[in-house]
């Protein structure tokens, strides 16, 4: 199995959002690097959700947004 973050949000609304112990073969785990995927389950897609996956941020960009936030704290007046 492999750990992963998971948001899920069900029908009327209940969302969840935590680290979660998947198998192999579920179709969050594949992907490569910093990869996102959001799995889609319908009454179309029930046995085999609807993928889509695209980059991260990665790791120079989340760095870069977080240094311009504390410089943007440091300077508020």
């Amino acid at each position: 199995e492999t750990l992963r973050f998971v948001a899920r949000l069900q029908a009327g609304g209940a969302a969840t959002v935590g680290l979660e112990s998947l198998a192999a073969d579920h179709p969050l785990v594949g992907g490569a690097g910093t990869d996102n995927r959001v799995a889609i389950y319908s009454d179309r897609y029930d046995e085999q959700p609807l993928v889509v996956q695209g980059p991260g941020a990665g790791a120079g960009i989340t760095a870069a947004a977080l240094l311009d936030d504390v410089l943007a704290i440091a300077t508020a007046r």
